[in-house]
């Protein structure tokens, strides 16, 4: 049975946080694999992406796996970059890839990047995660990490620049238009994140495919 989103009972209560009702669903026999709603998403991904804790580890008990994939191919761990590093760290310690791809060929370092989490690009970057792994344009996390739409305060950009760059993070690396993550940063005027780079010795003089350098880019901003 589905409601008017699509999604089945275990889902819906997985969404909710309802662990007396996910406990008698899975009592009853409930599929604990079965996807549904606009994501096509396991009860633990839905779980996952609306901080259910509680409801994370009822399902983790019960054998769900933190590799189920959803429609866009985002794992369970693409979906805990909405979470908390606990969460996180408990789909880590039960098997979860580190450097699975989605559609995008995003991993879950990318998403962390964007959404400028210290503490969970740490994490991830302790249990493997390729720091260099590029997406279906190119671009590697570091990329994203200057380009992080104002959901890290500027303090906390400068860190996950840091600690990436720590971990072996190519401030070279080009995405499809040939661009550094210094042509990003300088394109978008992220002075912060421009600082750090030039600090880690990120080539002002380079060109991308339309032979812009960063300066030329910030000038046109």
């Amino acid at each position: 049975m589905q409601d008017k989103e699509g999604l089945t009972s275990l889902c819906w209560a997985s969404q909710h946080g309802h662990a007396s009702l996910v406990s008698l669903l899975l009592r009853m026999g409930a599929d604990i694999t079965v996807p549904s709603g606009r994501f096509e998403g396991t009860p633990l991904q839905w779980a996952t992406f609306f901080s259910q804790e509680t409801i994370v580890h009822l399902l983790l008990a019960h054998n769900a796996n933190p590799m189920a994939r959803d429609r866009f191919g985002a794992t369970v761990l693409h979906s805990a970059l909405h979470s908390n590093e606990h969460t996180i760290r408990l789909l880590l310690e039960h098997g979860a890839d580190p450097n699975a791809f989605d559609i995008d060929n995003e991993t879950p370092l990318h998403y962390a990047a964007f959404r400028g989490n210290a503490g969970m690009i740490r994490l991830l970057l302790e249990h493997g995660a390729d720091v260099n792994a590029r997406n279906a344009d190119g671009e590697v996390p570091l990329h994203h990490a200057v380009d992080i739409d104002g959901k890290a305060s500027l303090g906390e950009q400068r860190e996950v620049l840091k600690i990436l760059l720590g971990a072996g993070g190519d401030m070279h690396a080009r995405d499809y238009m040939g661009r550094m993550p210094l042509h990003w940063a300088a394109e978008k005027c992220h002075l912060k994140a421009t600082k750090v780079l030039l600090e880690a010795g990120a080539d002002v003089h380079a060109r991308d495919s339309n032979c812009k350098t960063p300066l030329q880019l910030a000038a046109r901003a």
